[in-house]
Order: structure tokens, then sequence, then C-alpha cells
């Protein structure tokens, strides 16, 4: 894809609505590649090469539509009428807010997708899958990302991740849901997932039994993290062509001369500006890496899947409780060596991101308060504490 590189002022992004969205729209456009890419791996008819992944990308950015068809498996005959209802209803109510929230959520998902393979953000290693959702399992199921988790014996352990960017009260809305799921003893079922077959050709599988996780972080962190995703996704070169370049620098150097400053000092500044280029791309890329938010987001994992075992042990889902334990394993071993790889993240405790970031603290305050319902409903011997700590 042809991109032209646009200087952002990281320090100015919060300042206003239109500043925010300029950013949310220099980052579409890849955060579409990223998510065309993805299923191109399991969709290659319909997204052959780079040409056919670009006019798929134009096509998303000139819709106008929240929800939009896209390449992937076809939808199940069972879950057409449903589809279709619930996708245009959410086109037809959609408000610009939910658009930019929505736009929000594909660009944090996208941003995982490439942090994941490149730095394993939520992993202790490198044995799992991760994949976009069909688009048909993220309306019906609520479900944007899946990732697969494997073992030495081959076995394989699924959580869905649901990306969310919304005020406390959708917040608690979504949390709810999925504590009534565990309530009931059930969890989450996936139709569209990818599986390679014996002639290397992928298959829809459905799976089920998956614990569904929200993984989310607030405005300021979510800014800074597309600010510094967008760098990364500078061209090599910051102009496209010799031609561009000697008409910039041309340009510069005149507006540079009308200053009074001298030739000397000029040309330094000009190298200057070439190598700052290329410093601030593998700057941003290095700062992406090392980034808090990916131990936040363990911690999310960690917060929600502790709380949906208490809520299992109290209904006596011990099936459940199993699964959730098996997950949340992998998440608490992720967490461990990614403190043993970046000691500095020994000093991000949940206290820190409570603390630092209002909607992990919505998060937890919504998951407190329901852990809190249960003791009050267990024997006064129980004495088991509520849930995390006290704030």
């Amino acid at each position: 894809m042809n991109r032209k590189y646009v200087e952002l002022d990281e320090s100015t992004l919060h300042e206003s609505e239109t500043n925010f969205r300029h950013l949310l729209d220099e980052a579409l456009p890849h955060a579409y590649e990223e998510r065309l890419t993805s299923i191109s791996e399991y969709a290659p008819e319909e997204l052959s090469d780079e040409e056919a992944i670009d006019s798929a990308v134009e096509k998303k950015k000139a819709s106008k539509l929240i929800i939009d068809d896209e390449p992937g498996f076809p939808i199940l005959p069972e879950d057409t009428n449903s589809f279709e209802r619930a996708k245009n209803a959410i086109n037809k109510e959609a408000t610009i807010e939910q658009k930019k929230l929505r736009d929000m959520s594909t660009i944090m998902e996208a941003i995982l997708l490439e942090q994941m393979y490149q730095n394993n953000w939520l992993t202790a290693n490198s044995n799992y899958e991760l994949c976009p959702t069909h688009v048909c399992d993220d309306v019906l199921r609520a479900t944007d990302l899946y990732l697969e988790y494997s073992d030495d014996e081959g076995s394989s352990q699924g959580l869905g991740i649901d990306i969310t960017f919304a005020r406390r009260e959708k917040l608690y809305i979504k949390l709810q849901k999925t504590m009534q799921q565990v309530r009931s003893g059930k969890l989450s079922e996936l139709k569209y997932i990818p599986r390679e077959n014996e002639d290397g050709d992928f298959e829809r599988t459905a799976v089920n039994k998956i614990p569904r996780i929200i993984l989310t972080c607030d405005r300021p962190k979510l800014t800074e993290l597309i600010a510094l995703w967008t760098k990364t996704k500078r061209p090599t070169e910051m102009f496209e062509s010799k031609k561009e370049e000697k008409e910039k620098m041309y340009e510069l150097e005149n507006e540079l001369k009308s200053k009074g400053i001298p030739y000397n000092e000029i040309q330094k500044r000009l190298k200057e500006l070439k190598s700052k280029y290329t410093e601030e791309k593998h700057e941003a890329k290095e700062k992406l890496r090392l980034h808090e938010v990916q131990l936040q987001l363990l911690y999310e994992a960690q917060i929600q899947l502790e709380a949906f075992i208490k809520i299992a042990n109290h209904k006596e889902h011990y099936d459940i409780i199993e699964i959730l334990q098996s997950r949340l394993d992998k998440i608490n071993g992720a967490i461990v060596q990614k403190i043993k790889d970046m000691p500095k993240f020994a000093k991000l405790s949940v206290d820190h991101f409570y603390r630092t970031d209002e909607t992990f603290k919505n998060m937890v305050d919504i998951l407190n308060l329901e852990i809190a319902s249960l003791s009050k409903k267990k024997s006064k011997e129980d004495d088991t504490p509520a849930f995390v700590a006290s704030y």
C-alpha cells in the first residue's frame, strides 16, 4: 500500500476530538490491512495477493457501515437471519460516537494481532495461534479475536477476546452477560474458526466451551498506542521517490534561507530531519515491544478469569472451573514470564493499573461488587476474602 507520512504531534493528541479523529483515520487503513492479511491466510482465493488485499482495504475505507461483509467462510444457514438482523440494526442505529468506538476497537485489535506475533504480548511463548474472528462470530457472539494455546501433548485451549472501549455502564452490561453465562454453567461457542486439514486447506470449525474475556484500556493509553503504531507503519524511506525528496528538500531549503539560516546549518538540519524520521520509527517499535499495556491486558484477563472461577464455584459448576483454571494458568504463566523478561514490570502491580487507568479501575470495581455479593450469600462461617484487594 502507498502511505503518506503525516507528522503528528503526540503532545496535542488529547486536546480535541478533531485531533483524535485524525489519528484514528491515519491508523484505520493499517488496521484494515492487518486484519485482512490475517484473514488471507485461510481465505486465499479472495485475498490471493497484496493487490487483492489493497483492494479490500480500499473497499473498507469507502464503506460508511459499522458492520460490513468481508472475505471468509460463508455464513451458515442457521446464522443468516440473525446475523442480517443484527448487522442491519447496528448499522441503522449507529451514532458518530459508536462509529468512533468501533474504530478504536478495530485499531486495538490490529495492534494486538501484530504485537502478539512480533512480541508475544499475551503469552509466555510462541505456542499459540491467534486469529481475528469471522464477522458473524463478532456480531452474534461478541468475540473479536480467538487465541488458542497449544501444549507439548498436542491438546489445545481456546480463549475468546472481546476488544471493548465503552463507558462503565456498557462495560458492566458486557461483563454481566459473561458472568451470567458462567452462572448458568455455560461458556461461549464460536462457529467459524479456521483449522488446517490434511491437504493444507483451511476449513470452518466450531469450537465450544470457550471462556470469553474483555480487553481494554482508557483513551489516553490507547491514544499513545495508536500514535506509536502509526509511526511504525511509516514507509522505510521518508519520500516515495528521489524526485519527491529533491522537491521537498528544495522547498525546505528555501524556507530556511528566507530565515537567514547559514548554508552549513541548513545542510545539517536537512540531514537531521531524515535521520529523525528513521530513528522515530525504530524508537516507536521498541516502545511498543516494552509497553506496559501488555501487562495490563494480562492482569485484566487474570482478574476476570479469577472472578469467573469464584462464580462457577459458588454455583458448583466444577467442569467450568477446570476449563477456566486451565486458561488462568496460561495467563499467570505469561505474567511470570513478562516480569522475568522485563524486570521493570515487577513494579507494575494490579494496584498500579487500578490507579492509573480509569477503565481498568471500572473493571475491577464491577468484578469486586459481583464477588462481594457472592460472599454475602455464603454462611457466616465462611471467611473467604472478597476478590483482589482493597484499594
